[in-house]
């Protein structure tokens, strides 16, 4: 059984989505807030078995003394760091890597303002070349940065 490591679960609905797709699958969902684990439960409380364990809330720091035995193959960060200092963003993705197996997955992704306006522009064109290449048109494409 493939078992992955949900950072910053939010509400669960990322992982309702995904729980069909890989039904030999154990997730387990970690997330500092008490009310985002709350929705997550509701969501997902339907779901059977050992396919589903929620943490309770934590701050990824905290992982490794959560986690008991469990190692995960796979680990999401995603959108779980931007507002912590830097000091706290290393701690949390070392706690990660001690829960991750040795050959492991970490996904871990952020959105970030650049810091200049040519950085904004530059992000701005790549974004709207994406769009134009999944075959959005132009005007819809203007119409999306407005």
């Amino acid at each position: 059984m493939l078992v992955v490591g949900w950072i910053q679960a939010a509400a669960g609905y990322l992982v309702e989505l995904a729980l069909p797709l890989f039904p030999n699958t154990q997730v387990i969902l970690a997330d500092s807030s008490r009310a985002m684990l709350a929705q997550a439960g509701e969501r997902l409380g339907g779901i059977g078995g050992k396919q589903v364990q929620i943490l309770p809330p934590i701050k990824s720091e905290g992982l490794p003394s959560q986690r008991g035995e469990t190692r995960c193959q796979v680990i999401t960060a995603v959108q779980s760091r931007h507002y912590l200092l830097p000091s706290q963003r290393e701690q949390a993705v070392k706690a990660c890597l001690i829960v991750l197996e040795g050959d492991g997955l970490f996904i871990a992704f952020e959105n970030i303002r650049p810091l200049s306006e040519r950085g904004i522009g530059i992000g701005l064109d790549r974004w709207g070349s994406f769009q134009r290449k999944s075959g959005r048109s132009s005007s819809v494409v203007a119409a999306h940065f407005q």
